[in-house]
């Protein structure tokens, strides 16, 4: 390799394997070549900055890691608040229409506002406003939020290691924090909390960060892959893993889940 000293490939994560090419030939522009995988770029306008420019700022993911961690340690406290819902409309109409949310369905029907979950028609609330039918089911949301990171009395957290209790506060803070609550868990159904939970695991031993992001789910967005120190993305790692199990759990009938739980096969 000749010319400016190159980052690795982003691709295979080669730094032998690399070569400038055109930059020799007087006009002074080129790009790189990657010998193993025949990876090319950047853009020779941007030349050689461009290939280099994927480094990571030292200060943007020092204030990640602090963000990071100021939300697990509110997750530890139970100091956790839930996001507010996002609401779509999906339907005009002359005096209402309707609208959806997580699960959620509001529509206007003879002067009343309906509000549903999961379209559950057994369980329909009425308003006489669409304020109220939101107030009404953002307490919903938070309350099944809530309800599924509250601490077990029985679980003996006091007893649990740092590792353990970080795990299951990164678990906290993806649903409280993110929004991968059960149902939208629910939704990822090919293996992909799993196939994340690699990436993290993989990059904490040692695999080169550019090449796992070729392995990451490729429904999620790239920017989703964000590793930072082998200690927490073993703790990222662990919590996908809880998530994917809980999502197979409830995918499972209960008969079968007791039998998988009771060690038979």
């Amino acid at each position: 390799m000749t010319g400016p000293e190159l980052l690795p490939c982003p691709f295979c994560g080669t730094t032998e394997m690399l070569r400038i090419v055109g930059a020799s030939d007087g006009h002074g522009w080129g790009f790189v070549r990657c010998d193993y995988c025949d990876a090319e770029g950047p853009d020779p306008d941007n030349f050689p900055g461009g290939w280099n420019q994927r480094t990571p700022d030292p200060a943007a993911e020092a204030a990640e890691i602090a963000r990071l961690t100021a939300e697990r340690d509110a997750a530890l406290a139970g100091a956790v608040k839930v996001k507010p819902l996002v609401w779509f409309e999906v339907e005009k109409s002359r005096y209402g229409g309707k609208y959806t949310a997580d699960g959620y369905t509001i529509r206007y029907i003879e002067g009343l506002w309906l509000l549903d979950f999961a379209g559950q028609s057994k369980a329909i609330w009425r308003f006489p406003t669409i304020e109220a039918a939101k107030a009404a089911a953002q307490t919903d949301y938070e309350a099944r939020i809530l309800a599924a990171i509250q601490p077990d009395p029985d679980a003996r957290q006091a007893d649990l290691s740092d590792a353990a209790r970080d795990v299951l506060a990164e678990r906290a803070r993806q649903i409280s924090a993110e929004g991968w609550t059960p149902e939208h868990d629910d939704q990822h159904v090919d293996g992909e909390m799993a196939q994340a939970s690699g990436c993290y695991a993989l990059n904490a031993a040692g695999w080169k960060t550019e090449a796992l992001r070729g392995c990451w789910p490729i429904k999620w967005m790239a920017a989703w892959f964000k590793p930072t120190t082998p200690r927490r993305d073993l703790v990222k790692a662990g919590a996908l893993i809880i998530a994917e199990i809980e999502r197979l759990d409830r995918a499972t009938p209960p008969a079968d889940l007791a039998a998988k739980i009771g060690g038979e096969e």
